[in-house]
């Protein structure tokens, strides 16, 4: 994981019962990552469940307390005879108070948007298509969403995932690209496919092992999927995709450890070359390298 937005400008005053805070994605040849949410920011909301919501084409919807930020199309939002448009290509973390009666609709087409809260009612399931559950290294869930035809529920804090998010973040990527590996000591993830398609590729360290699995996620099955500390992870976009992830520490570059995605002793079953990488994926060192490391890492971390 990467950090870069902790020069934007503060929250700020935008409509009555509305607050904003400009984001700064970071974009290059992979594609673009955005912080959506950090609890350090100070909105003044603690978002106990996070959804993927979607307006339709010409239709409005209410929005309650929390913080949303438009992942993809045009949202305009009224509040006290006023009006504001926010939207994907600028992005912006939108800050509704409790008592506030805001309106949002979808501007020319459909509308997603991440959507923090503190409370949630129970989504619908209509349409659990999950089959039998891959092997998977032992404390990685893959969870079956709740979701209906107008959001998806990424999480919530009554299910007891043991992990309790302070950032939440929104990445999009080309077909081809190739993001990792990379494994942390302190840190656990959460992560869900919005769009698109990705093969994950996890590799358990701990413990002296080195197991490693490979999936597909696709956001047409909505499932969300936990990597604890010591499970190294890479994530190969197999079609243009956006995957939305949070993580239960603040970010710390002594933290971010990795190894190359091609190492032979890793033995990934990728399938296929990557079309990119970032500069410090390229760089990164071997499975060797990296299990020491964590061992340094996961022995700090005991004192």
């Amino acid at each position: 994981m990467i950090s870069l937005d902790l020069a934007s400008p503060p929250v700020t005053p935008a409509l009555p019962g509305v607050m904003v805070r400009r984001l700064t994605p970071h974009r290059d040849e992979r594609g673009a990552f955005t912080e959506l949410f950090r609890d350090e920011w100070g909105l003044g909301v603690q978002p106990g469940s996070w959804e993927l919501a979607h307006i339709d084409a010409g239709a409005s919807r209410p929005m309650g307390d929390g913080v949303f930020v438009v992942l993809d199309g045009r949202l305009r939002l009224d509040s006290g005879g006023r009006s504001l448009t926010v939207e994907a290509d600028a992005p912006t973390a939108v800050v509704v108070a409790p008592a506030a009666l805001v309106l949002a609709s979808a501007q020319g087409e459909r509308v997603m948007l991440a959507y923090g809260r503190p409370r949630l009612a129970p989504a619908v399931v209509v349409d659990r298509r999950a089959g039998a559950q891959p092997a998977l290294p032992s404390g990685v869930e893959l969870i079956d969403l709740p979701t209906d035809r107008e959001r998806t529920v990424l999480y919530d804090r009554s299910w007891g995932l043991g992990v309790e998010p302070v950032q939440w973040n929104a990445v999009r990527s080309r077909a081809g690209v190739l993001r990792g590996v990379h494994c942390h000591a302190q840190h656990a993830d959460l992560l869900f496919m919005a769009e698109g398609r990705m093969r994950l590729g996890l590799a358990d360290l701990r413990g002296g092992r080195r197991d490693v699995h490979c999936l597909d996620l696709t956001a047409s099955l909505p499932q969300l999927i936990t990597i604890p500390p010591g499970v190294a992870h890479g994530f190969l976009f197999l079609e243009p995709s956006l995957h939305v992830y949070a993580v239960d520490r603040t970010w710390d570059t002594a933290d971010e450890l990795g190894c190359r995605w091609d190492d032979p002793a890793l033995a990934m079953p990728w399938g296929q070359d990557p079309a990119a990488l970032s500069a410090r994926d390229a760089e990164l060192g071997s499975l060797d390298a990296l299990v020491l490391a964590m061992g340094f890492q996961t022995g700090a971390a005991r004192l």
